[in-house]
């Protein structure tokens, strides 16, 4: 994380807080990018390396402690280490240059990222604000099928939930105002790639999930719904063609 700040730093990205160890385990600095967006990447500092097996296929994990702080509270998340069978060619080139310390190409970049192995970002999970978390959470266990890993502080401030290893933030705030033609111009809070969009409607339409679009097939060669979660937020779930 810390290589990847100095990468970010040499190409004068708009740094708003440096590399710090925070009391939830985690090492993270923030940035922001040119619509001023925020972008928090962090680091499982506390986290020990562990081998397991994942689908018959050997993947290096860390092991983690939940940010509740039960130290009995574990959970696994995979790391790329070995490629998985869904990895780009790129990116099993840069795993494989890595394990040989060979630099990868980047192509027409800036020239602080052109030659050189990047750290490769493990996952990008969007932070969604809420003045109710406990009924979030509620939500999004009953309704969407996330399980919550943890919570931070007495009544919680924040909170990640996630589903098949895939995460999303919640954090006690103001949600911003919404555009005024979020639903009819359908402004997305929200992208998400599954395997059987199909499947997992049928799953969400047992559960009384509200839509906003049925399944369908779209021009850009995906099959894919719009979910209304319970404070207005517009959730894509997509499957390639």
């Amino acid at each position: 994380m810390d290589e990847l700040f100095a990468l970010w730093k040499a190409a004068h990205a708009k740094i708003v807080s440096e590399p710090e160890d925070k009391p939830w385990k985690l090492r993270e600095f923030m940035a922001a990018d040119l619509d001023g967006n925020l972008i928090r990447v962090f680091y499982d500092c506390g986290a020990t390396r562990k081998r397991t097996t994942h689908r018959a296929k050997s993947s290096s994990v860390y092991r983690f402690t939940r940010i509740t702080g039960r130290p009995d509270a574990e959970d696994s998340l995979r790391l790329a280490d070995d490629p998985p069978r869904n990895f780009t060619s790129y990116e099993n080139t840069v795993l494989a240059n890595r394990r040989r310390k060979q630099p990868v190409t980047r192509g027409r970049h800036h020239p602080a990222f052109s030659m050189v192995d990047l750290p490769m970002i493990r996952q990008i999970a969007p932070q969604f604000f809420t003045l109710d978390i406990p009924g979030t959470l509620a939500y999004y266990g009953a309704k969407l099928g996330f399980k919550c890993l943890g919570t931070w502080q007495d009544p919680p401030v924040y909170a990640i939930v996630a589903r098949d290893q895939q995460a999303i933030h919640f954090r006690c705030a103001e949600p911003p105002k919404a555009n005024p033609n979020k639903y009819s111009d359908e402004l997305l809070d929200a992208y998400v790639f599954v395997e059987d969009a199909d499947a997992l409607y049928a799953e969400y339409a047992a559960r009384g999930v509200e839509f906003t679009r049925g399944p369908a097939n779209m021009p850009w060669q995906s099959r894919e719904f719009v979910v209304k979660d319970r404070d207005g937020r517009l959730l894509a779930f997509g499957a390639n063609l």
